[in-house]
């Protein structure tokens, strides 16, 4: 009985099978990457928004503190603390006006510019913007939060605080 020599370091059965596995990790990993990157780059740009609106909410609150008056007209970056730049969007924010005089503005609007068009629709369904603004924006609507709890010091005609 004559033994049979393995020549090389694998057989064909297992060089085949680890060619198959490598063929499919590739595929796997070249078809869910891209998806992955644009899920994180939706999570980083989710997170600058909720921050902006945390620190717009915060800059009203305080604005009607120092000026004792509920309406409030202008809301840019420049007022807010700076933001470190996530190179993946640009931001703009601002008040939502309602029609009535003196009153309060509605809420916080931020529009969110995404420098990368194929994170669009990534970051759109993963943040779920009111309004999507061509070519590759989106806007984000946040009512503010705040209560009087004493309206019999408001004056309807200004707006403002007795």
């Amino acid at each position: 009985m004559a033994i049979k020599r393995q020549r090389g370091f694998l057989g064909w059965e297992a060089l085949i099978s680890y060619g198959v596995w490598v063929v499919a990790i590739t595929a796997t990993l070249t078809l869910l990457l891209p998806r992955a990157m644009a899920l994180r780059e939706a999570m980083q740009i989710d997170h600058t928004l909720r921050q902006l609106q945390e620190q717009s909410q915060a800059y009203y609150d305080q604005q009607v503190l120092t000026t004792r008056c509920l309406p409030q007209t202008a809301l840019s970056l420049s007022d807010l603390p700076p933001l470190t730049d996530d190179g993946l969007a640009h931001y703009q924010v601002g008040y939502r006006q309602g029609r009535t005089a003196n009153a309060p503005p509605m809420g916080i609007e931020v529009t969110v510019t995404v420098l990368h068009a194929p994170s669009l629709s990534t970051v759109a369904a993963y943040t779920d913007p009111e309004r999507l603004l061509p070519p590759q924006s989106l806007m984000y609507f946040t009512p503010l939060k705040g209560d009087l709890p004493d309206w019999s010091g408001w004056n309807t005609n200004t707006g403002c605080l007795l």
